[in-house]
C-alpha cells in the first residue's frame, strides 16, 4: 500500500445511525451485501440512519488491497468512473479503507509513477464499479446505486427507489 493515503472506513447497514463511530468514511451496505454509497462521516447527523443521507452520487471503484495501482489506472472500470470518484479498498481481514480526495487526484494527474517508484497496492483484481443512476425527472436525480464488473452492453433496469418514472439505469 506504501504511498497511498488510505483513510479509515466502517461498513454499516442503511438503518444504522452513525453515532460515535470512529471512522472518516462510512460505507453504506445493503442487506444483500451491495454497496449503496461511501459517505464522508462528518457530513452525516449522528442521530439519523445512514440510509437517509443524500447520496454522494460519486462512482465507487472497489479494489482488492493487493491490486497494482498501475493496472487500476489503466483499467476500463477506472476510466469509466466519473470524476470525482472514490476508491473503496477491501482488505484481507474483511475491513475496508477509502482512497479519495487529494491523494487520488494527485495519482490520477501525475500518472503511474511517484518519485521514480512504481506505485502498487499489490497483485489481485478490481472487484467492481458502483455507479449511481443518472436518470433525471423534473430536476430530481434518481441516484440509485448498482454494482458492475464491466459496463453493460445492453440497458439494465433501475431499482428506482426514488419513485421516479420507470427507467433503465442511466450510465
Amino acid at each position: 500500500m506504501g504511498e497511498m493515503e488510505l483513510e479509515a472506513a466502517v461498513m454499516i447497514p442503511p438503518e444504522q445511525r452513525p453515532g460515535d463511530l470512529d471512522a472518516v468514511w462510512l460505507v453504506v451496505v445493503e442487506p444483500d451485501g451491495a454497496i449503496r454509497d461511501v459517505l464522508w462521516a462528518a457530513d452525516l447527523p449522528a442521530d439519523a440512519p445512514a440510509g437517509d443521507a443524500l447520496p454522494s452520487l460519486r462512482d465507487i471503484v472497489v479494489l482488492d488491497e493487493h491490486y497494482p495501482v498501475v493496472a487500476a489506472l489503466a483499467s476500463g472500470l477506472f476510466r469509466a468512473a466519473r470524476w470525482p470518484f472514490t476508491v473503496l479498498v477491501r482488505r484481507d481481514d474483511s475491513s475496508v479503507a477509502v482512497w479519495a480526495e487529494d491523494d487520488l487526484a494527485d495519482v490520477r494527474e501525475d500518472g503511474l509513477v511517484r518519485g521514480g517508484v512504481d506505485v502498487r497496492l499489490g497483485n489481485s483484481h478490481i472487484l467492481a464499479l458502483v455507479r449511481h443512476c443518472g436518470f433525471q425527472q423534473d430536476g430530481a436525480r434518481c441516484g440509485d446505486s448498482q454494482t458492475f464488473v464491466e459496463r453493460p452492453l445492453i440497458p439494465v433496469s433501475c431499482a428506482n427507489r426514488q419513485g421516479l418514472a420507470p427507467h433503465d439505469f442511466v450510465w
